[in-house]
């Protein structure tokens, strides 16, 4: 009789564990001041970004409104 003994391989894992020294900076650095002078910044950057689109919307409205005006003058308005 042939038996074949099975055998279990077990790959183990070499683990290297070094000690890494780093700095970071957090927004534990930025004072409450900071925060708020950002805050404002950004509320005043998108204040400007809104007003430059409503600006884009009334000149397009603007010029819908002259071809139109300017079709009526030509034919029911003549």
């Amino acid at each position: 009789m042939d038996v074949e003994e099975e055998f279990d391989i077990k790959k183990s894992k070499k683990e290297k564990h070094s000690q890494v020294k780093f700095e970071s900076n957090t927004f534990d650095v930025n004072t409450p001041k900071d925060i708020e002078a950002f805050f404002t910044l950004e509320s005043t950057m998108l204040n400007q970004d809104h007003l430059i689109i409503e600006t884009y919307e009334r000149k397009n409205e603007l010029e819908s409104m002259i071809y139109t005006w300017k079709e009526k003058i030509n034919t029911s308005h003549k």
